[in-house]
């Protein structure tokens, strides 16, 4: 994992690039003239798409004291209960 990975509005993205690569959530945007030491980019898969209108959905539902719980950064009650 690199500290040069980045994401707009996202900061945090280092901590969990790993997963969401492995997890099938990211694919690698390839371009035809590529140099192999280039930057490499990447993009949501068909699969990250899925997971995140899931979870967005999951989070819609949630009442308004979970949600302001959950930006204070405490944890939210698993999605799956």
């Amino acid at each position: 994992m690199s500290n040069g990975l980045y994401l707009e509005f996202v900061p945090e993205i280092a901590l969990v690039f790993d997963r969401l690569h492995r997890d099938g959530y990211l694919r690698e945007v390839d371009f035809a003239d590529r140099n192999p030491e280039a930057i490499r980019f990447f993009t949501l898969s068909d699969a990250g798409r899925d997971k995140l209108r899931e979870v967005s959905r999951w989070y819609g539902q949630l009442p308004w004291y979970l949600k302001l719980w959950g930006r204070m950064g405490l944890p939210l009650p698993d999605r799956d209960r």
